[in-house]
């Protein structure tokens, strides 16, 4: 919903690693809803960018993106 939970600091890590989207990285605790699309960034969003772009596509263009995925094929098939 956009909506400010909390933050803290963090180190990325340089390494290769496996990118698990709706659920724990161990695979458990699944993610119970719609995800609508995923959006990577190099760079922080402000709780203003977030609230005006939450339920609306980018720009591929956007300044940071370096990754988007749209979920809005309609009802499809569960594999």
């Amino acid at each position: 919903d956009g909506r400010y939970v909390s933050s803290r600091k963090a180190a990325i890590a340089q390494e290769d690693a496996l990118i698990t989207v709706g659920a724990r990285r161990n695979l458990t605790g699944y993610f119970d809803g719609k995800i609508a699309d995923i959006r990577l960034y190099n760079r922080p969003l402000t709780s203003t960018e977030v609230l005006t772009t939450k339920d609306i596509g980018v720009s591929k263009k956007s300044n940071g993106l370096i990754a988007y995925l749209a979920f809005n094929e309609g009802i499809g098939r569960r594999s």
